[in-house]
């Protein structure tokens, strides 16, 4: 059987990340965060990418690890170890993110032991870089809705949101506050590991185009890497919820 291509792959497992389960407490991360939020509710971020056999795997191949891959994913829920899952669309601020995993581990080894056992990480059909984040925001909520919903038989419904990680400025603070304001901002908080230093945003917007013009406007001082998100919808309400009643 002939060689998929990297396109056709992605077309192929996209919609297998369109899931949200468990989970919630984490990673360590610094102290002393360059921007002033909130404190914190620790998770570990993981970075979906391309794996190293992506282009190389039949349709066959394909299939069966996007079938694990969705069988994980259910196991990691059902353990209460993982809380978000969702594709990235475009743009993206690397064109080899693929998905994202946030996870309820303290200890960023174990994430990456149960990321490890996906079977199209095995197959090599996505690779993971996995960092400590620190939100100001409790996911709980969101995850406990949507497990309520599941049982229920209620239909999963996905949403578009912006993913944005940046170095913030001393306008950072306020920034943030006018986005909450506006029911713009979901969650931030700092990243740790190999992007320490760096903030990251989850962004009720449903194109990177308004996420550019919001961020620009409340805070022109920093560059801020964007990329567009699928995820439930049902994250989207914990911005709603944040803006005042009459706003």
């Amino acid at each position: 059987m002939s060689a998929m291509s990297p396109s056709r792959v992605l077309l192929a497992v996209v919609l297998s990340l369109l899931v949200v389960l468990h989970g919630c407490k984490g990673p360590e991360v610094s102290s002393e965060p360059s921007v002033e939020v909130d404190p914190g509710h620790d998770y570990a971020f993981a970075f979906l990418g391309s794996g190293p056999r992506a282009s190389e795997l039949d349709e066959e191949a394909v299939a069966a690890a996007s079938t694990g891959h969705r069988a994980h994913i259910e196991s990691m829920g059902a353990e209460g170890t993982l809380l978000l899952a969702g594709p990235f669309g475009a743009p993206r601020a690397d064109a080899s993110w693929q998905g994202l995993y946030i996870f309820d581990l303290s200890d960023i080894d174990a994430a990456y032991d149960l990321a490890g056992a996906d079977p199209s990480i095995v197959a090599g059909l996505f690779d993971v870089v996995i960092v400590p984040w620190r939100s100001d925001v409790d996911l709980r909520p969101m995850r406990d809705r949507l497990e309520r919903d599941k049982a229920e038989g209620a239909a999963f419904v996905p949403a578009a949101y912006v993913l944005a990680i940046g170095e913030p400025s001393a306008l950072t603070r306020q920034a943030l506050a006018d986005l909450e304001a506006d029911g713009m901002l979901i969650c931030a908080g700092e990243l740790g590991g190999e992007r320490a230093g760096q903030l990251l945003l989850l962004l009720r917007a449903e194109t990177v185009d308004e996420a550019r013009e919001w961020l620009s406007f409340v805070d022109a001082t920093t560059e801020w890497e964007l990329s567009s998100l699928w995820a439930t919808a049902l994250l989207g309400e914990l911005a709603a919820e944040s803006v005042p009643s009459g706003e």
